[in-house]
């Protein structure tokens, strides 16, 4: 589940927090005053949100794993037990 988070959820909710976060503080500089909904920036930050979560995949992919010289050990029962994949 952390690992959903970190490489789906979090890169596309973290520029539409860091807008909201700038937003909050450009409010309190010009003391309050709100902008219009039509300026928020939607497709820039689905966009950008997007980007992190393919960059943070293809980190995933490259960093973690088995060695491709391994073999892979599918699954099987063994007196009656489960035996788990593993590569060898």
């Amino acid at each position: 589940m952390l690992r959903v988070f970190l490489h789906f959820i979090l890169p596309l909710i973290f520029p539409t927090a860091m807008y909201l976060v700038w937003v909050w503080f450009d409010q309190r500089r010009n003391r309050g005053k709100v902008r219009e909904n039509s300026d928020i920036p939607w497709i820039a930050l689905i966009s950008i949100g997007f980007a992190l979560s393919v960059i943070s995949l293809v980190f995933w992919g490259m960093t973690h794993g088995s060695d491709p010289s391994t073999t892979y050990t599918a699954p099987r029962m063994e007196n009656g037990k489960i035996v788990p994949g593993d590569f060898k």
